[in-house]
């Protein structure tokens, strides 16, 4: 269940709400509306809507203009594609969870659930469920009935009204109602709407005709100008090598309306390490001619190609030469040359989130206040000397969102005098910031509408700062995990301070990927398996994961064996809690060197569908670009959506076109 937040503000509202829906339904307790999806994101009881679904079966729902007698109004568009295994559908919440406590619903005073629906091709099948605060605290919801009980002839492509009586052997505690769900518990393909939910005394009570009313409102048009994309590129080499793969790329962008290439830079450093003086670095651009050339093609199509690089360890002051090496390299490239040829700018992913020192929260705010001196070191090298070159970079979402732990946004920091989240110092200071909001559907509480519209609040007394949204289209396959360390928070802490602070300055060892799973009470520090194990890499993951085990193991965290056994055990049930985590089993590890022996864990870390459109078909993933861009181009600071990345964008759009 969600952490409920503290603001006085919602509270107060939630409370005039609250008594106007009362004093509303006392003087004229016939029909309460409590959803009518004019408002995208929440109910007039403030309640959030979404989807959810288990693969095979997938949904989606977002509202929709629909026409009726002449004049247009938003309804729920509901699609499922139910196979017979998994499931789907929509969950409406009768209740604001933006206050200290959720405000549940009473329906005492109300004998029908109502809502109207309309199906794309008639014959639609759905079950109707309701859940009270018990079972919402269950994440579940009881069935009250399938659609034909209520419709002698069952969903029309016409519009009729459902009324579904409250009173019933459900159990449910009406006065405490949380949530409708509409579950489509059959397998099919399904596209049905539905508008006015409400709750009715009397079953002949409407709100004006027999139909949903439907507010006069200009049908919603989409801009004749096509919103401007990004686009990230890491396999640059391919595209240097072959003219022809650079046509096939740089074509795909004006067809997509990619006007900025996020290009991987290929670059050597040279470092110098000296006693006493501060270390030194040179970036060599490698295929400068290739880039060049490449520069020119682009800029003849208007497309703007800025030089991508970065690493976790960059945003860490020991690291910040080499950084600032790569941005002297692109403005000593671009000095002299054509406009044509030059970058158009130098964007950072350096994602400081995956270094181990992130997951305590006093390294946390280090880590950031050094990214920040990073960046806006780098912007203030680009302006100084090269004003016509633009700087960004790249971060992820949920910096400025509550940590429960600190009862702060996770990524506070203080910088030049101000404490908010880096994220905001992040838009403030720099010309362009994308962040990842990974979702699959533009609608819904896990949207990227929902998600991201926050930042734009923040943008509203921000000069120059221009912000793309990331989604993304990449396929992350299964990878298997090794957790050999597990300890308590203070513990955790002190290892980083001491006997792990060099690996927590990390976000690799011996090549492969460091992982932190933090269970609440116990963080778990593990590494990141390679797809296939050559003779080689079992050498280098059994060392790896020995140093980790010295650092982090069981003798830093002075805990007895029967603690040792619990924190494991805890471990364990919290990793299969976890959607994100299968084939959770416990493993005997040996010391390499020692011979001795320990308990480690090993599990499958999997990427929810939900975060990524690789899997969900062109159709769903232009419509899903197209409503989010609807509605973040009302704001002056949005820069337009970052795809990731360009080999599997262009995989999903070219097996659209694959016969079946």
């Amino acid at each position: 269940m969600k952490t409920w937040h503290t603001n006085r503000l919602t509270c107060f509202r939630l409370l005039l709400l609250s008594l106007s829906l009362a004093s509303q339904a006392s003087a004229a307790p016939h029909v309460l509306v409590v959803d009518d999806f004019e408002n995208r994101e929440r109910n007039q009881l403030g309640g959030h809507r979404n989807t959810y679904q288990r693969a095979p079966s997938r949904g989606a729902a977002a509202p929709v203009p629909d026409l009726r007698g002449g004049r247009y109004s938003r309804v729920l568009r509901m699609q499922a594609d139910r196979k017979a295994a998994g499931f789907c559908g929509v969950w409406l919440h009768l209740f604001n969870s933006s206050g200290l406590q959720p405000q549940f619903f009473d329906a005492t005073q109300f004998k029908y659930l109502s809502f109207w629906v309309r199906g794309q091709v008639g014959g639609e099948r759905l079950t109707i469920k309701l859940a009270d605060q018990r079972w919402i605290e269950k994440e579940d919801s009881v069935e009250v009935g399938k659609i034909d009980q209520y419709l002698a002839g069952g969903i029309t492509q016409q519009w009729q009204e459902v009324l579904v009586p409250l009173e019933g052997d459900h159990g449910l505690a009406l006065d405490s109602l949380g949530g409708l769900t509409f579950d489509f518990d059959l397998p099919g393909q399904y596209t049905v709407y539905i508008d006015n939910v409400a709750f009715k005394s009397q079953r002949k009570v409407q709100r004006g005709k027999d139909s949903p009313p439907a507010p006069a409102l200009p049908l919603p048009t989409i801009a004749s100008t096509q919103f401007d994309r990004a686009l990230w590129l890491r396999a640059t080499q391919p595209v240097l090598d072959d003219t022809q793969q650079t046509e096939r790329l740089l074509t795909f962008c004006r067809r997509q309306g990619i006007s900025q290439l996020w290009m991987q830079l290929l670059y050597e450093i040279n470092s110098q390490r000296r006693p006493g003086r501060a270390p030194q670095s040179q970036c060599i651009i490698q295929r400068a001619d290739a880039f060049a050339r490449l520069l020119r093609s682009a800029h003849h199509k208007g497309i703007e190609i800025h030089a991508l690089a970065g690493s976790p360890e960059y945003s860490q002051r020991e690291w910040h030469h080499v950084a600032l090496a790569i941005v002297n390299s692109v403005v000593d490239f671009n000095r002299g040359k054509s406009p044509l040829d030059q970058f158009d700018g130098i964007h950072f992913d350096n994602q400081p989130h995956q270094l181990i020192g992130w997951h305590d929260a006093q390294r946390r705010e280090q880590i950031l206040f050094e990214f920040l001196s990073l960046n806006a070191e780098c912007q203030r090298r680009i302006r100084t000397t090269s004003p016509q070159l633009q700087f960004g970079i790249d971060i992820p979402l949920g910096w400025q969102d509550r940590n429960a732990l600190t009862d702060e946004p996770l990524g506070m920091v203080t910088f030049r005098g101000k404490r908010q989240a880096a994220s905001y110092h992040a838009i403030e200071l720099l010309d362009n910031v994308g962040i990842m909001n990974p979702y699959d559907q533009a609608h819904g509480t896990d949207g990227i509408i929902a998600h991201g519209r926050n930042l734009f609040t923040h943008l509203q007394d921000v000069k120059r700062a221009q912000l793309y949204l990331g989604v993304e289209t990449l396929d992350h396959p299964p990878a298997e995990v090794i957790f050999v360390a597990g300890m308590p928070r203070d513990a955790f802490r002190q290892a980083i301070h001491g006997n792990a602070r060099n690996l927590a300055k990390l976000s690799q060892l011996e090549g492969y990927r460091l992982r932190v799973f933090d269970d609440g009470t116990y963080l778990h520090v593990g590494l990141e398996l390679p797809a296939t194990l050559a003779p080689a890499d079992r050498d280098r993951v059994t060392h790896a994961l020995g140093t980790i085990g010295k650092q982090f193991g069981i003798g830093t965290t002075k805990l007895s064996a029967p603690q040792q056994a619990n924190a494991l055990e805890h471990f364990v049930r919290s990793l299969k809690r976890e959607s994100e985590w299968s084939n959770v089993r416990t493993l005997s590890l040996a010391d390499p060197q020692t011979g001795a022996r320990q308990s480690v864990v090993r599990a499958t870390a999997n990427v929810s569908p939900k975060r990524t459109f690789a899997n969900d078909g062109v159709g769903k993933f232009m419509q899903q670009l197209q409503q989010a861009e609807n509605f973040f181009g009302q704001f002056d600071h949005y820069a337009g959506l970052a795809v990731h990345q360009y080999a599997t964008y262009h995989k999903l759009l070219s097996e659209s076109h694959k016969p079946r």
